[in-house]
């Protein structure tokens, strides 16, 4: 499995601790549902994100729809095949409109 890393913060997530986290679990369930996201951090490291289930489906949309742009790009190249107007196709692919 490949990771890709991103800096979380750029992303508009406010950090917590896991005690905070813990103590205020409902009130970010509530706020998670309403659109932020939250970095879960444990001695300074990252450990996990609270973000809503819309959200997790939209992550997990893009990154199959990544998935297959890779396997069609690895796959057309390792055939040999030319990409005329390759832009356009591998958007649709990527489902970018």
């Amino acid at each position: 499995m490949t990771y890709c890393h991103i800096d979380l913060l750029e992303v508009g997530m406010q950090t917590i601790s896991v005690g905070e986290a813990k103590s205020r679990f409902s009130e970010l369930i509530s706020r998670t549902a309403a659109g932020e996201r939250f970095l879960i951090q444990r001695r300074q490291r990252p450990v996990a994100v609270l973000i809503s289930a819309p959200e997790l489906e939209r992550l997990e949309r893009a990154s199959r729809a990544a998935r297959r742009l890779a396997l069609a790009l690895v796959t057309g190249f390792a055939m040999g095949v030319d990409f005329p107007n390759s832009n356009a196709r591998f958007s649709r692919l990527a489902g970018a409109d």
